[in-house]
Order: C-alpha cells, then sequence, then structure tokens
C-alpha cells in the first residue's frame, strides 16, 4: 500500500489552518506552532520528506519553474512580489517576498494555502485570487524530489494505474525509497 504524497502534503497544510500563528523571524523549529509564508511551505513539505530552504526565493530555486499557471497540481509552490528586501539579489526582477502552496486544483478553480500576517494566520483562498490580489504574482515553481537519490526499479503492475505523466513516476518513486529499511 502506498500514499499519495502530494495528497498528504494538501491534508498537513489544510490542518493549519487556525492552528499556526504568524512570526515574521520564526524559523523551522518553531513550525508548525509559528510560521511566515516560508517556513510553513517548509515545514509542510518536511512532513513528506522532502527538505527545503528557508526563505521563499531560495525555495523558488529549489523547484522546477512552471510557465503555465493552467497547468499547476497540488504542491506546486506560487511566489508573490514585494516590495522589502526579502528577495535573493540573484534574480532581483521577480523580487520574490511570499509563497503559498497549491492545495487544491479540482473543487471551485482549486485553492492556495498561505501563512500571513493578518488574522487567521494561515489562510486558504481561490487560485485566481491569489495570483492576482495587488497585482504581485512573480512566478511558480514544482518542487520534485532530488533525482541523485533515485534508483531503477520496476513499477509492479498493481501501479500503472496511478501514472499519469513524469512527475507520477517521480512521486511513486520517490514512495518507495522512504519505505522502512530504505534510507
Amino acid at each position: 500500500w502506498l500514499t499519495d504524497p502530494l495528497r498528504i502534503l494538501s491534508d498537513y497544510s489544510k490542518g493549519q489552518i487556525g492552528k499556526s500563528f504568524y512570526l515574521r523571524t520564526a524559523r523551522t523549529k518553531d513550525a508548525p506552532d509559528y510560521v511566515n509564508c516560508s517556513t510553513f511551505t517548509e515545514w509542510c513539505y518536511a512532513q513528506i520528506g522532502v527538505q527545503l530552504p528557508a526563505l521563499a526565493a531560495h525555495q523558488f530555486y529549489k523547484g522546477e519553474r512552471i510557465q503555465d499557471v493552467n497547468t499547476l497540481k497540488v504542491g506546486d509552490l506560487i511566489f508573490k512580489k514585494g516590495e522589502r528586501d526579502y528577495w535573493d539579489y540573484c534574480e532581483p526582477n521577480l523580487k520574490i517576498a511570499h509563497v503559498g502552496m497549491v492545495r487544491d486544483v479540482d473543487s471551485n478553480g482549486g485553492a492556495v494555502i498561505h501563512a500571513t500576517a493578518s488574522e487567521p494566520n494561515v489562510i486558504e483562498v481561490p487560485i485566481k485570487e491569489f495570483l492576482k490580489k495587488n497585482n504581485t504574482y512573480a512566478a511558480v515553481c514544482r518542487i520534485v524530489p532530488d533525482l541523485r537519490q533515485w534508483v531503477v526499479m520496476n513499477i509492479p503492475i498493481e501501479f500503472m494505474d496511478r501514472i499519469r505523466e513524469s512527475d507520477d513516476v517521480k512521486w511513486l518513486i520517490f514512495e518507495q525509497l522512504k519505505t522502512p529499511g530504505n534510507p
């Protein structure tokens, strides 16, 4: 029996609505009790064994850039611009200052969950609202497991119906690596 890591990611993140409190200077060790936007996404991904950097701008570089927002998937990170000096100067035009995570793509146009300084601190909003609010959309990236840790394996026939595209194969293999006895 294998579980879907993206469903787990979605469930963990949704479970934090109203429970986590925003702290601008939150660190990884503070989560999930105290979070800012990037420690929230970092904590969510840690629940499925994927390590992300602490800063939103660095999380962007950890993933594969998605050009078309119409192809969003659960777990994709959406980045917004800001005028403060939070962004990474490696790509100053993006000015990444905030990150949210796609939690749902199926119901009512989908949803993004993110940590915000306003009450309640962890909220879920429609994808379209998150993309258009204040016209600050910067970029989207998709996080995939580190390919250097992958091994070649046979995929049992009973799992073939779960594979619809290449990302599904990556997650299926990642799940197998996380089984007891595999580091």
